[in-house]
């Protein structure tokens, strides 16, 4: 008889800031929430095998904790809807925290089979208005709760999200500019790096039978790792003329990729800057084609590139896509929803 494969759950949980300065960034948080509904999905799809994927998203403000979604099968979550997200007054952070770790520990105490958690935080402040929980609780929690193979991210905007992090004993941060655009990027890279864990686990699940303490072992060496970009990955972004990268993808590019300010154009750090505002359209089609170039010129490199020029710039997806048809099939570039869109419907 075949033996039947083993399958973990991975339980998804979403902390969701809802405080009303997340008011000026709300449609972008809704979008990231379900664009990360639509990767846990696929992921679910990919290793349907060895893989059962839950949600748990959870938003919070001082006036209420709310699980949207409480440990729901992701084939059976729906993208949330403004209804579903209405921000306002302030910030019980370590209470959602505690509230949220609580029932979901509770909910996999039960399961009875392999299981792990995959647990991110989204805040753009800092903690007001707890009443339950204290900030050395929640740190002891989450110690426990990574030393038993969960999994956490911290990605915050208008504060020190590093050291804010580092006290609740979480060391996989992502700060991001408190803008749509910023906002867009950062959801972007949570769910790369998600797509990056489920395929670490999926390569665990592949070894063969292990014993619990191997399995807890060997996920929390994966753990620390969640935000990490792959060797070679170049993060492309819409400068000025003059380089100066002081918001949006540009401001992301410094924080995060090694940007250098003053640099208009080319490879710097983990990143690659594209002039689009301060410049001709015929300039930004030659500094286009010079990425072009540079792209085929190093397939080891992997490229994720942003929709350069449709911010400040004032162009629309329809006219910049096109610029970049001569490697809109390339194996080595990760291309931003607006331009496969703009691809796709070319096809038709």
């Amino acid at each position: 008889m075949k033996q039947k494969t083993e399958k973990i759950k991975v339980y998804n949980l979403i902390i969701l800031d809802k405080s009303g300065s997340m008011g000026s960034i709300r449609q972008a948080a809704i979008d990231g929430v379900n664009e990360t509904i639509n990767g846990i999905k696929k992921a679910q799809e990919k290793y349907s095998q060895t893989q059962e994927h839950f949600l748990t998203l959870h938003t919070f403000c001082s006036c209420e904790q709310r699980d949207v979604y409480d440990n729901v099968a992701i084939a059976c979550v729906n993208p949330i809807m403004e209804s579903d997200y209405d921000p306002c007054c302030s910030t019980p952070l370590y209470d959602a925290i505690g509230f949220s770790l609580t029932k979901l520990q509770e909910d996999i105490s039960h399961a009875g089979c392999t299981t792990t958690a995959v647990v991110t935080i989204v805040t753009d402040g800092l903690e007001n208005a707890s009443k339950h929980f204290t900030g050395s609780q929640i740190a002891e929690m989450i110690d426990g709760l990574r030393k038993k193979g969960w999994t956490f991210a911290y990605m915050g905007a208008d504060h020190d999200v590093e050291s804010v992090a580092r006290q609740l004993r979480i060391t996989n941060t992502r700060q991001f500019e408190h803008d749509d655009c910023g906002t867009r990027i950062s959801w972007d890279a949570e769910m790369r790096s998600r797509s990056r864990h489920y395929d670490r686990i999926q390569a665990m699940m592949e070894r063969g039978p292990m014993t619990d303490e191997d399995r807890v072992a060997c996920m929390c060496s994966m753990n620390e790792r969640f935000y990490e970009e792959p060797q070679n990955s170049i993060f492309v972004f819409g400068s000025n003329n003059l380089g100066r990268h002081n918001g949006g993808a540009a401001r992301a590019a410094v924080i995060h990729h090694g940007a250098i300010m003053g640099q208009a154009e080319g490879l710097q750090g983990s990143s690659y800057a594209i002039p689009t505002v301060g410049v001709s359209l015929k300039e930004l089609i030659q500094a286009v084609q010079r990425f072009c170039q540079f792209v085929q010129e190093h397939p080891e490199m992997q490229f994720k590139l942003t929709a350069v020029g449709c911010g400040n710039a004032g162009f629309v997806p329809e006219q910049i896509a096109p610029l970049f048809d001569t490697i809109k099939d390339a194996d080595n570039v990760i291309f931003p929803p607006e331009f496969v869109s703009v691809y796709n419907n070319k096809c038709k």
